[in-house]
């Protein structure tokens, strides 16, 4: 009886559509993810079709009154303002290999477990890639003149602020031929003055010290500046002040939510907020699999959509004159970040050495942007607020 071999690549295939979708669940911002502008994250695919680099439109709405009676309409229209950011796309590239003999003497499948690994690189990569740029910021209405908290604007492979233990984190970051540096207090003052409508340093607005940006974080103390109810309710205000206004995101059944991405200590703070804590346990399901009070999910308060990304940083001894820490917290609306695509995924494979060395692998061509236009930034009110460590 002849016994069919199908070939293993046959197999990748199938590998190649779950790893897909499990390393973008896995990253924590799918929900938040869609193809059309409106979602946090918008995702790009015109260059799926070939090209290196994408232009995001948007123009603001009008914002002039009517033309009233019989006033004269004519040399009264109102000029549509046009903007648009640039996101470009890079090849990226994680594979791992493994020799027959290894796998014959292992209990577990080598090449499954390289699967796995994979998926995990791609799924911790692509969420750091978008904590980069949420913390991103412009000192100007230039596109060339940008800046991270020591990372990089518009990424290429490379190493990232949160995984300084990567074998690749000493290597030098260049965007178009330049290398970039961490954000100076020059650039950050900048970029506070062009978006003071939307940024908040703890829980009043007057915390905001003359767009000094580190002067500003010096006010935020333990006392009124820990994540809570009403600093949720301030930033939510600040959205839909912000000039342009920050559209809230529509979730099925036509409800509209901002998204406030939190770290840990945040996040901790609100789930010990007594108003935060009453509206989950008195308004949402009394089922434990859906309650966050329960699971440790996401929360909600006044429209506000409360995640926690744990791999968010911590400013150390950045708050109260230098003795509190301070943690960046994200409340998103519409277009808040790129993410243009010119490749999904695709799996990748090599053997060498006479067949005794299996490689597997992935690859996509992407790339990561915030969204600024004429030197703000799009669909974000960052919110500081003091986040004590644990005692």
């Amino acid at each position: 009886m002849a016994t069919t071999n199908v070939p293993s690549a046959h197999y990748q295939q199938k590998w190649a559509g779950d790893i897909y979708r499990e390393y973008l669940r896995d990253s924590g911002f799918k929900p938040y993810m869609s193809k059309s502008g409106g979602n946090v994250v918008v995702a790009r695919r015109e260059l799926v079709n070939g090209g290196q680099t994408i232009n995001v439109p948007f123009t603001p709405q009008l914002t002039n009154g009517p033309v009233v009676g019989n006033a004269t309409l004519k040399g009264n229209e109102e000029a549509m303002q046009f903007y648009n950011e640039q996101v470009s796309v890079e090849l990226l590239r994680q594979a791992v290999a493994v020799h027959e003999r290894d796998g014959k003497f292992t209990a577990f499948d080598l090449m499954d477990t390289g699967k796995a690994q994979i998926k995990d690189w791609f799924a911790n990569f692509l969420r750091e890639r978008l904590i980069n740029a949420l913390l991103s910021v412009r000192n100007s209405t230039s596109a060339a003149a940008n800046s991270f908290y020591g990372e990089i604007t518009q990424e290429t492979a490379g190493p990232s602020i949160l995984a300084a233990n990567r074998s690749d984190a000493a290597t030098a970051i260049t965007v178009e031929g330049q290398t970039v540096a961490a954000a100076t207090e020059a650039i950050l003052d900048g970029w506070l003055a062009n978006n003071a409508d939307r940024v908040l340093f703890g829980a009043a607005r007057s915390n905001n010290s003359g767009n000094d940006h580190s002067a500003s974080l010096a006010n935020c103390d333990t006392t009124a500046d820990t994540m809570r109810a009403s600093i949720i309710t301030m930033a939510k205000r600040m959205a839909k002040q912000a000039n342009p206004r920050i559209r809230p995101i529509r979730l099925s059944g036509g409800d509209e939510y901002y998204v406030l991405f939190c770290g840990t200590r945040a996040f901790r703070d609100a789930q010990l907020d007594s108003t935060i804590y009453q509206a989950n346990r008195d308004a949402r399901p009394r089922v434990v699999a859906d309650n966050p009070i329960f699971t440790g999910g996401e929360m909600i308060y006044d429209g506000v959509i409360i995640k926690e990304i744990p791999e968010l940083p911590v400013l150390t001894n950045a708050g109260n004159g230098g003795s509190v820490d301070v943690q960046p917290c994200f409340l998103c609306g519409q277009q808040a970040i790129a993410y243009a695509l010119g490749m999904d995924m695709t799996p990748i494979m090599q053997e060498d050495d006479y067949g005794s060395i299996s490689g597997v692998g992935a690859k996509e061509f992407s790339g990561i942007k915030k969204i600024f236009f004429n030197g703000k930034q799009h669909g974000v009110v960052t919110t500081y607020v003091a986040a004590a460590a644990d005692s």
